[in-house]
């Protein structure tokens, strides 16, 4: 889960209605609203994000380098059909969602299954991914063994935090995607155990978080790589 800077618009005509809303949003099933934004909020959700889940680093993005291209908006609208993709539009604060379902600075593009298990589940405002403070190396831990983020036990000491942490992570998904974040970050690094590639020499797409913790261990506990 890495920082988001969510400050590039250019689903405009959405952000100009937005900023000058006044009073309660639409409720978020209303059809009207939902055919003249939703598609717009989420593929400048997914241009922000790179293609990326906010909360697993999943890559959740058919085509990214074509379909996301600046080029691809028109006087502040989205001017293609919906591609395929695994992502919704998630609202952090599950609570705004009664009244400003359709506030950007609550909105991210995460992964279907993260969306569904996280539902109105409250998540400790320090995990907002695009908070001018947020850091994951300070929030989190990475388990090397069993691929898996856990609280930074320097950060945060207590047992109660270290709870309430750990529900965020959980009510997130970041870890539900485990299984397939371990198997696609293997082969890259076996690559640099290889001497293939090095540290500074490949880039990361999916999962950059993960593969940073992996590489301030094996920097820290190597000192040949």
């Amino acid at each position: 889960m890495r920082k988001i800077d969510k400050s590039k618009i250019l689903s405009t005509e959405y952000k100009a209605w937005e900023e000058n809303k006044v009073g309660d949003h639409p409720p978020y099933t209303n059809t009207t609203t939902r055919n003249k934004y939703y598609l717009d909020i989420l593929m400048n959700l997914y241009h922000c994000q790179e293609g990326l889940c906010a909360y697993t680093e999943k890559d959740i993005f058919t085509d990214f380098h074509n379909l996301l291209k600046e080029e691809n908006w028109e006087a502040g609208k989205y001017n293609k059909a919906r591609p395929r993709n695994e992502g919704e539009v998630d609202h952090f604060d599950s609570s705004l969602k009664s009244n400003k379902a359709w506030l950007w600075d609550n909105l991210f593009a995460v992964l279907g299954k993260a969306n569904n298990e996280k539902r109105t589940h409250k998540i400790d405002e320090r995990l907002k991914p695009d908070t001018p403070d947020f850091d994951p190396f300070k929030l989190f831990e990475y388990d090397i063994d069993k691929d898996v983020f856990i609280p930074n036990t320097t950060t945060f000491q207590s047992d109660s935090e270290k709870n309430i942490i750990s529900d965020s992570i959980f009510h997130l998904g970041i870890n539900f995607v485990q299984g397939h974040r371990s198997r696609a970050l293997k082969p890259i690094l076996k690559q640099i155990e290889l001497g293939v590639e090095t540290w500074g020499s490949i880039e990361v797409r999916e999962y950059p978080t993960a593969f940073e913790f992996y590489k301030q261990h094996f920097k820290n506990n190597f000192s040949s790589t």
